[in-house]
């Protein structure tokens, strides 16, 4: 039997071994830190949804356009865990990795929109008793919203208020009156601070749309600021989360803290920026010419007529304006193109909380006139159908069926201080 340094004979982890791995491994962290700082270390957990194993620079075969320096640099400085598994849809894999228990034993079933149970102890919690502050900033697909605290979304009728949406291509509820069609069968649930999180901001289901929140399912925004329902925050979903978690960092910058990111992306719909599409093409033209932005700005929206170069947002899921489907038949690749555009622009956030939390230890030694906190900060994944695997594709690790689906993907872990080196061989 093949040995893997550090872990014993090689064999397929479950969900639940994995968490503990990440659990033992922030523990060996803390532990090293402990003695040489004497302060807690701070833990920004990043999670990507339906990213691929080779959807990362680091992985990428040859001629991919992927193009993720910041995640990259997380692999080159801290260290690679490449036997992490995990279900590959939302809500199981979310309550495996704020639980450390398999899904089918706390409530989140085997598909989404589960309800994980809170009475079933979770990471957050586990660190809010700890002292630390804790925030969850993204997609939280783990239970139902609690009824707003702020009077808005109450029960409404939706067959009195439905109107068509164009953008949407469906009946909705009014996107600017402040509602929330709860008229289907489901009722208010607790709400993600109730799970352990101080600071909460973000969406509770799954096919977001990345510029008015909207989710079809519940025929409405869905944006929330802790117990309040926020249906009209401007801004790019990816830059939005970006912000509100570099926001809570900044906040707590002299006390311990415990920041989990699970971002939309890459989720379906298929919606980018124009400037990062822009970007996009100017970083990989070299070698991928005819997808330089001088090309790709001409392409006209096969329902509109409107030119790429004219957009802001662009929603390119097929049948929407710049259907990326459509569009990659007028330039091999576009579709690769959008996919890997919301991919860079989350490396781009990820690259900002580096960026802050290398600041805040530098301004930290000077303004608390002590050792600054220090930084874990770990990046999983879980995957889709559409995601780009690699080597990986078509390989689930264990038992193929819906009870035991998990999946090979990857995670990240950099830690900042030095005193890990001793510490190394524990988890290797």
């Amino acid at each position: 039997m093949e040995e893997q340094v550090g872990l014993g004979p090689k064999r397929s982890y479950g969900v639940k071994c994995i968490f503990l791995k990440l659990c033992v491994t922030c523990f060996i962290f803390s532990a090293c830190v402990a003695g040489a700082t004497n302060h807690p270390p701070n833990v920004v957990f990043i999670y990507a949804d339906d990213l691929g194993y080779a959807d990362i620079g680091y992985n990428a075969p040859a001629g991919s356009l992927a193009y993720t320096p910041n995640i990259d640099r997380i692999c080159n400085e801290g260290i690679y865990l490449s036997n992490y598994l995990t279900h590959h849809v939302c809500t199981p894999s979310r309550a495996g990795v704020l639980t450390g228990r398999h899904y089918t034993r706390v409530g989140a079933g085997i598909n989404v929109n589960g309800t994980l149970d809170n009475s079933v102890p979770n990471i957050a919690k586990d660190f809010q008793a700890a002292g630390y502050a804790t925030g969850c900033f993204g997609k939280w697909h783990s239970s139902d919203p609690n009824e707003p605290t702020n009077g808005k979304s109450q029960v409404v009728n939706y067959n009195d208020v439905a109107v068509y949406s164009d953008v949407h291509q469906m009946n909705t509820a009014p996107l600017d009156n402040g509602l929330f069609d709860k008229s289907f069968p489901r009722a208010w649930g607790e709400g993600v601070n109730a799970y352990g999180f101080d600071r909460y901001v973000g969406f509770y289901s799954g096919l977001v749309d990345y510029f008015d929140k909207f989710i079809n399912f519940y025929h409405d925004v869905n944006w929330w600021h802790d117990g309040d329902y926020v249906p009209d925050e401007p801004g790019y979903l990816t830059d939005l989360l970006s912000q509100h978690s570099l926001a809570f960092v900044e906040t707590n910058q002299a006390n311990p803290f415990f920041c989990y990111v699970p971002h939309g992306c890459v989720h379906a719909p298929y919606d980018i920026m124009r400037s990062d599409l822009e970007e996009m093409c100017n970083i990989i033209d070299d070698e991928h010419p005819t997808l330089a932005w001088t090309n790709v700005m001409m392409l006209a929206s096969p329902l509109t007529g409107a030119l790429i170069r004219d957009a802001d947002e662009m929603r390119c899921t097929p049948d929407f304006e710049f259907d990326r489907e459509a569009l990659d038949g007028q330039i091999n690749g576009f579709a690769d193109l959008v996919y890997y555009t919301m991919i860079y622009s989350m490396d781009k956030s990820v690259g900002a909380m580096l960026d802050k939390l290398d600041e805040l230890v530098a301004v930290g030694t000077v303004v608390t006139d002590r050792p600054p906190h220090r930084s874990v900060r770990a990046t999983l994944t879980h995957t889709a159908p559409t995601s780009s695997n690699g080597v990986l594709s078509g390989k689930p690790v264990s038992k193929p069926f819906p009870f035991d689906a998990h999946y090979a993907t990857c995670k990240f872990i950099r830690c900042d201080y030095s005193a890990l080196s001793p510490c190394r061989s524990f988890i290797h």
